[in-house]
């Protein structure tokens, strides 16, 4: 009884107004808005304590201001409403909110809910988590327990033993789960029941949601003949909301209500998003806006502009982690340490594995591709599930301009690829996906690893 008064009296005396006014503002009053709150949150005693130097800063001044990458952890006197874990955007944290710090990520959902016609009116929705106290786990519980009318939320890791309650819960108008944990869900319980109602809505985070696995969204669910709405949230523990899909899955817009957020180019500027052009990549830089203001904080993923709204907030794409090593015992292969990310420098050119994988997901393969880098010249072995025409696989690369390189190397003779169709190796890898999974709650695990070597 106190939680749906508490839900109601929040509904109706803060969400409602909040959802009915900033959903008419246009660019000018979202620049204002973020000047005024952070006005305010530089003044508190745990900014001064943290950031003294903020007090004569603007928000705008903030592209000139130092980019920080060691996240604070909050002090013992800050108060704590919600508090998280994060296993390691960076790396592994703490971190704390205060009640009106938890009312602010509240409000950038509800308005997401409000865009994509969700607001209140699901009457079941389904949680698929890690397990807390993970910020996640957290994060996803809670927001199903506000937003609709009866949810079950149940730990990936433990879903064999609770399919019957997660069948009998059903049918659910919502889901909302990690990409990383789509699959097993898929595998072991979306192919054999038929748990959702007919236009379910479908809410990811936690990683890129890559053409492949959106496909799979689609494939599975047709099955049952249902159609989702499949939408992609972009979020991180230490700020809660950022951007989210509307209407393409891979086009987010920016919700203003908790974070700033700029992009720091190759280039090394810092440039506000309202101002960045159609096209500008980087690195998400975020402006954490709370009781204990952080300023420019790097998370360590690529993002590109994409564009505006109709009301002029900016339009985005993440196309994944900055560069990273790798180190994975692959069954059938043996041990393959590389690195992987967003954009990778192979044979002195730039491979977008996020185009690539859109590549694949047209041929309708699942895959694993290890880049073999001799400096100046390159080897792609790419295994897929099922053979695949060689014809209609350059057809596809040649459609976008960042792949189209990679035919005119094969020309040259600066690279070779070579494919082997091997279903029970991209089984393995699945299952190493998936074991992954369990021992570390939301893995980014590639699907194209790239190995140096010397020539």
């Amino acid at each position: 009884m106190k939680k749906a008064l508490t839900r109601y009296f929040l509904r109706k005396k803060i969400l409602n107004p909040w959802v009915e006014k900033a959903s008419t503002w246009k660019k000018p009053d979202w620049i204002i808005y973020l000047e005024e709150i952070f006005d305010k949150y530089k003044r508190t005693k745990w900014t001064k304590k943290y950031f003294p130097d903020l007090e004569s800063y603007s928000y705008t001044d903030l592209d000139s201001y130092k980019v920080i990458r060691d996240y604070p952890e909050p002090p013992p006197d800050y108060p704590k409403y919600l508090e998280w874990k994060s296993s390691g955007t960076v790396k592994p944290k703490t971190i704390r909110l205060s009640r009106e710090d938890a009312l602010g990520i509240l409000k950038a959902v509800g308005r997401f809910a409000f865009d994509i016609n969700a607001y209140f009116n699901v009457d079941r929705g389904l949680g698929i988590v890690s397990t807390e106290p993970f910020a996640t786990a957290t994060m996803i519980r809670v927001i199903l327990e506000f937003f609709t009318k009866k949810s079950y939320t149940v730990s990936i890791f433990r879903i064999d033993e609770y399919e019957k309650e997660i069948v009998n819960h059903g049918k659910y108008g919502a889901m909302i789960t990690l990409v990383g944990f789509l699959m097993p869900l898929f595998k072991k319980i979306i192919a054999k029941y038929d748990i959702f109602t007919d236009s379910p809505v479908i809410i990811t985070s936690g990683e890129t949601l890559t053409p492949s696995v959106f496909n799979a969204i689609y494939e599975y669910l047709a099955i049952w003949q249902k159609k989702p709405r499949t939408h992609n949230v972009y979020a991180c523990a230490e700020s809660g909301f950022i951007a989210a899909s509307i209407t393409e899955y891979n086009k987010l817009v920016y919700y203003p209500e908790v974070v700033g957020l700029r992009i720091l180019t190759a280039e090394n500027e810092l440039i506000d998003i309202f101002n960045a052009k159609k096209g500008v990549t980087g690195e998400a830089v975020i402006t954490i806006l709370r009781k204990i203001l952080i300023p420019n904080y790097a998370l360590g993923d690529i993002i590109r502009v994409e564009g505006q709204d109709p009301n002029g907030l900016p339009i985005i794409e993440v196309l994944g982690r900055k560069s990273r090593n790798i180190t994975l015992d692959v069954p059938g292969l043996g041990l393959i340490e590389g690195l992987s990310g967003a954009v990778l420098r192979v044979a002195g050119a730039p491979l977008h594995t996020l185009a690539f994988d859109q590549v694949m997901a047209k041929l309708n393969v699942n895959y694993l591709i290890i880049v073999d880098d001799y400096k100046l010249h390159a080897k792609f072995i790419i295994y897929t599930n099922k053979k695949i025409n060689e014809e209609e696989f350059w057809a596809k690369m040649l459609e976008d301009y960042r792949l189209a390189i990679w035919h005119e190397n094969l020309k040259l003779g600066a690279v070779e690829f070579e494919f082997i169709t091997d279903q029970e190796l991209i089984e393995r890898y699945d299952e190493l996906v998936k074991k992954l999974v369990e021992e570390r709650h939301s893995p980014k695990l590639p699907r194209i690893i790239v190995r140096r070597f010397d020539d």
